[in-house]
This record gives structure tokens, sequence and C-alpha cells, in this order.
């Protein structure tokens, strides 16, 4: 429900806010890349990923927290 909790929270999406958002990279519901192109729009971008998780039966990382920070914040990549 991430994305649908994202669309609702527009009010939050300031400059120095900080999300870190769970999301998953494998199978054919990987949220990764919708959650990125969810935030673009409100300025921000990732700034880490971390927590990876693994599966246990092939170990291929499934699942990853993304760190994301305002393009013009104070966390902003350089």
């Amino acid at each position: 429900l991430e994305l649908e909790v994202l669309a609702g929270a527009a009010t939050l999406m300031q400059p120095d806010a900080v999300f870190v958002i769970e999301a998953t990279v494998a199978g054919a519901d990987a949220r990764l890349p919708r959650i990125i192109a969810a935030m673009a729009p409100y300025g921000f971008q990732v700034w880490d990923i971390v927590d990876p998780l693994y599966r246990p039966g092939d170990e291929r990382m499934w699942q990853v927290d993304v760190v994301m920070v305002h393009r013009d914040g104070p966390y902003a990549p350089l």
C-alpha cells in the first residue's frame, strides 16, 4: 500500500523531509521503480538503499528500504 499512502501524503512532501520506504525489487509486482517514479514529481530522489532482504529459497534480493530526500533539501546529494 506504499503508493496509496504516498498519494495521500502530499502535504508531507517538504524539502526537509526524509522518507524511508520498504520496496520489493523482485518479481512482477516489484514496487521500487514505481515508488521512485511516484516521488519524483515532488522533488524526491534516492539517497540510499539499505537493509536488503534475501529470499530463503534462492537467496535472491527481494526487498530493500529506500531512503529518499528532496533534491533541494538539507540532505540533498552533491
